[in-house]
């Protein structure tokens, strides 16, 4: 029920990020970041699902950008995995869809955390679209019932 999208790493820059700070996962695993690569490498604007496209379509510069971003997220997903051990984490968003992402999440966590925390990890892409706020609604019922 979390959003890890504002965390800050040194490895991330020093771009500045749509929260006010420099910086965040964000800058170089959203959307936006992607686009923003895509447009620095080629000189082309494209919109997001045209550019999941060409990674469907497996244009090696757009793979490579997605993979990043994935390695990214799953790099930011690791201090959480060893501190809270959860049972699954559920990827959401449009770039989410991608297998190449979703591997490469897999594949930074896997790397990156105690072989105990990842050992029963479901890792996947939620299958509805406000998975974040029923998993939050789902966490506060708990806290209030326990």
């Amino acid at each position: 029920a979390g959003d890890i999208s504002h965390v800050r790493h040194e490895n991330y820059g020093s771009l500045p990020c749509s929260c006010g700070n420099n910086g965040c996962l964000a800058t170089v695993a959203s959307g936006d970041a992607l686009r923003r690569q895509w447009r620095e490498h080629t000189g082309e604007e494209l919109p997001l699902p045209e550019l999941i496209e060409r990674a469907q379509q497996e244009d090696p510069l757009a793979v490579s950008f997605f993979r990043s971003a994935g390695e990214h997220v799953g790099h930011a997903l690791c201090e959480a995995v060893g501190l809270l051990n959860p049972e699954a984490i559920f990827l959401t968003g449009s770039m989410s869809t991608l297998d190449i992402f979703q591997a490469a999440v897999r594949s930074a966590l896997y790397a990156g955390c105690h072989p105990l925390a990842t050992r029963s990890l479901r890792i996947e892409k939620a299958s509805q679209e406000d998975a974040s706020l029923r998993g939050a609604a789902l966490m506060a019922t708990e806290l209030v019932t326990h």
